[in-house]
């Protein structure tokens, strides 16, 4: 079987759910100056580190992250739950 769309159709759709997604995202963004990323010199100094120690943390599977590009980025909510200042 094969369903096809017309682009135009899914315009509607696609911009709601993108609406949606934002509204929920926005809290956030706005509370933390819009990033939901930090790179690891950032999230250590967020959590009183040295960055040295941190990258210690990632290596050893206690602290999560994300790889883009061969860069290292913490998530906002993974660093404020370590930071003890996250939401239960």
């Amino acid at each position: 079987m094969n369903i096809q769309f017309d682009p135009e159709e899914l315009r509607p759709v696609v911009e709601a759910c993108l609406v949606a997604v934002l509204e929920k995202i926005e809290p956030i963004r706005a509370q933390f100056g819009g990033k939901l990323l930090h790179s690891e010199p950032e999230s250590a100094a967020i959590l009183g580190l040295k960055p040295a120690h941190l990258g210690e943390l990632r290596r050893n599977g206690t602290v999560p992250h994300q790889q883009l590009g061969g860069r290292v980025f913490y998530s906002n909510q993974d660093i404020l739950q370590i930071a003890g200042m996250g939401r239960d």
